[in-house]
């Protein structure tokens, strides 16, 4: 593979490019949801899309077997937004979570570059959290709760 300038045995050291763009990786399994991407930077908290695309690209072109596919791309497919189909990046400004051209193009290189395009065709289905459902939810649970506590009692007499 050819780069601008040259190729990628012309790296001075390819070990330290792999394992610079390897410290980006989220390892953390207790950090879901950022478990499979990359961080943009070493201060950065959270794994963009596009980050993730360039970090994989860079490994990929040195060695690809530093990959860690099912998980990188189990991350990217929990950026996909069930409203739209499109993709976007998680953070913590932005509960709405709408996806952009940007973030959907970084997320569908990821997917082709690991051959996983075919996931694209799986129904995804999401419930958001709405405390107006939980209330409903829990309210006819306790009906349901008391109307069979009550049968009993009286069936019992």
């Amino acid at each position: 593979i050819e780069l601008a300038e040259g190729e990628v045995s012309d790296l001075a050291n390819t070990t330290s490019t792999l394992n610079y763009l390897k410290s980006f990786y989220i390892n953390d399994l207790d950090n879901l949801d950022n478990y499979g991407g990359y961080l943009p930077d070493t201060f950065a908290e959270n794994s963009l899309l596009s980050s993730t695309y360039f970090c994989v690209e860079g490994i990929r072109l040195i060695d690809s077997n530093e990959l860690n596919k099912v998980a990188t791309v189990d991350w990217v497919l929990n950026h996909q937004n069930f409203r739209d189909g499109g993709f976007s990046d998680h953070d913590e400004e932005n509960d709405q979570k709408l996806s952009s051209i940007r973030a959907s193009y970084y997320a569908f290189e990821i997917l082709k570059g690991f051959g996983s395009l075919d996931l694209l065709n799986e129904e995804i289905f999401m419930v958001e959290f709405s405390f107006l459902i939980l209330i409903i939810v829990m309210s006819i649970t306790g009906i349901i709760i008391a109307a069979i506590y009550l049968i009993w009692r009286k069936r019992r007499i």
